[in-house]
C-alpha cells in the first residue's frame, strides 16, 4: 500500500496512505481525515482540472461548474457539490504555433499524474488547443475531450454547417473537422486574414483587454454567416469571456459551457443512478 508523506501540523503527522488522508498524532493515536474514494463522498467522482491556458478561462469554468451545479442539479449545501481540484498551470503558447508541442505535452502529462494523484476520477482541459495534444495522455487518466463533446452538442441541436472561431493551432490540427464531420457536420473556418484577427483577439483577451477588437471579431462572425452557417462554434474558450449569445443574431455554441456541463454532469451520474434518477444522469 503506498504510503506518502504529506507534513507535520502542530505535532500531528498526515501521509496518504491507499485512497486516504490519515492524521498520526504522537501518541499513535491514528483517524482518517478524508477519503479520496468517490463511493464514500455521495458517490460523485472527483473532477481534475487542468487550468492555465489561459488563468481567466479557468476561473470562468469553475465558476460556470458551480452555476451548473446549483441550476440544473440543485445544490443548496456545501455538501451538494462535487469534488473539484484545480491544477493552474501556466504553459508554453501554443495559440499561433505548434512549435512547443514537445514542451506542452511535457507540462499536461505532469499535470494529468499530479490531479490523479490528488483523486482525479477524470480530467477536463478548459482549453481546446491543449486538449487535442492531451488525447495522447489517456492511457494515464481518463480525459474528457472539449471537442469532442462540444460536436456531440453540435449533432443534438440538429446543425449541418457551422462556423468555427479558434486558435490557428486548433484550426491546422483539424481536430474539430474531424469531430465534426464524423457526424455528418460540415466545419467552416475564417480566412487567413479574419483568422489574424480571431488570433489578436484571443491574445488580448489573456492579457485582459477584452473590449479592444470585439467589433471586429464580429465582423468575422458576420463574414462567415455570409457562408450559409447555421452556428458558430467558440472553439477558444477565451471567446467566451467577451462573447455573449446577444452579441449577435446567430447561435453560438460556447465550448467552455458544454464542457462544464458534461463534467458536472459525469461527477452527478453516480450519485443520481444510486437514487434511481436516471434521466437526470443523462
Amino acid at each position: 500500500m503506498a504510503r506518502e508523506k504529506l507534513g507535520v501540523t502542530d505535532s500531528v503527522e498526515i501521509k496518504v496512505i491507499g485512497n486516504s488522508l490519515v492524521l498520526s498524532k504522537p501518541n499513535g493515536e491514528k483517524g482518517t481525515l478524508i477519503s479520496r474514494n468517490c463511493e464514500e463522498i455521495g458517490k460523485m467522482e472527483t473532477i481534475g482540472v487542468l487550468g492555465g491556458m489561459g488563468p481567466e478561462a479557468t476561473g470562468e469554468f469553475y465558476r460556470r461548474m458551480i452555476s451548473i451545479c446549483q441550476t440544473k442539479f440543485g445544490a443548496k449545501k456545501n455538501e451538494d457539490f462535487p469534488p473539484i481540484i484545480i491544477l493552474n498551470l501556466p504553459t508554453v503558447d501554443v495559440i499561433s504555433e505548434k512549435g512547443n508541442e514537445d514542451v506542452l505535452l511535457r507540462f499536461l502529462a505532469g499535470g494529468c499524474v499530479s490531479l490523479k494523484s490528488y483523486g482525479a476520477d477524470f480530467v477536463c482541459i478548459p482549453c481546446n488547443t491543449a486538449s487535442i495534444f492531451a488525447k495522447r495522455l489517456e492511457s494515464e487518466i481518463s480525459i474528457m475531450s472539449i471537442i469532442e463533446e462540444t460536436a456531440k452538442a453540435c449533432e443534438k441541436r440538429g446543425f449541418r454547417r457551422v462556423g468555427l472561431l479558434a486558435t490557428e493551432t486548433t484550426i491546422k490540427m483539424g481536430a474539430y473537422k474531424n469531430a465534426l464531420e464524423k457526424r455528418g457536420i460540415q466545419c467552416i473556418v475564417p480566412n487567413r486574414k479574419q483568422q489574424e484577427i480571431v488570433t489578436e483577439c484571443i491574445m488580448n483577451i489573456i492579457a485582459g483587454k477584452k473590449r479592444e477588437k470585439k467589433e471586429r471579431l464580429l465582423q468575422v462572425i458576420e463574414d462567415l454567416k455570409d457562408k450559409k452557417i447555421e452556428a458558430i462554434i467558440l472553439g477558444c474558450t477565451e471567446l467566451p469571456i467577451v462573447l455573449r449569445q446577444g452579441d449577435c443574431d446567430i447561435t453560438l455554441i460556447d465550448s467552455l459551457q458544454v464542457l462544464a456541463e458534461a463534467a458536472v454532469t459525469r461527477s452527478y451520474r453516480g450519485e443520481l443512478l444510486h437514487k434511481g434518477l436516471e434521466n437526470k444522469a443523462r
